[in-house]
C-alpha cells in the first residue's frame, strides 16, 4: 500500500508553525528571568535558536521567526486601556519581529 504525499507546501507551513512554536516558548522562558520590571533579560535563547533554525533548516522559515517574535511581543505587552495602547504594542510586535527575522537571516548569510 503506497502512502499518500504531503505537498511540500504542507510541510514548509508546519515548519514555519514549529519555528514560530519554538520562538515564542524560548521568549517566554526568557522572559521569566528577566530583570525587573520584566523587559530586560540577560538571557535570550530565542536569537541562538533562530539562527540554527535558518543554518539548518534554510531561509525560509523566516516568517516563523516574524511570527513567533510578533505574538511573544504583542502577549507581553498588550494593553487593551486605549487604541493607541493597542497600536503602539502591534507596531512594537512588528518591529521587533522584522528586526528579530533580518538578525537572524543576515547572520545565517554571514555565517554562510
Amino acid at each position: 500500500m503506497k502512502l499518500p504525499q504531503v505537498p511540500a507546501i504542507s510541510l514548509r507551513v508546519i515548519e514555519i508553525g514549529a519555528v514560530a512554536a519554538a520562538y515564542y516558548a524560548t521568549a517566554r522562558l526568557g522572559q521569566l528571568v528577566a530583570i525587573p520590571p520584566g523587559n530586560i533579560t540577560a538571557v535570550w535563547l530565542p536569537s541562538g535558536i533562530m539562527l540554527a533554525a535558518v543554518l539548518i533548516r534554510g531561509y525560509h522559515v523566516w516568517p516563523g521567526i516574524w511570527l513567533g517574535a510578533f505574538i511573544g511581543n504583542v502577549w507581553s505587552y498588550f494593553d487593551p486601556t486605549s487604541v493607541a495602547s493597542v497600536a503602539a504594542c502591534l507596531f512594537s510586535g512588528a518591529a521587533n519581529g522584522t528586526g528579530d527575522s533580518l538578525c537572524s537571516v543576515g547572520g545565517a548569510y554571514l555565517i554562510r
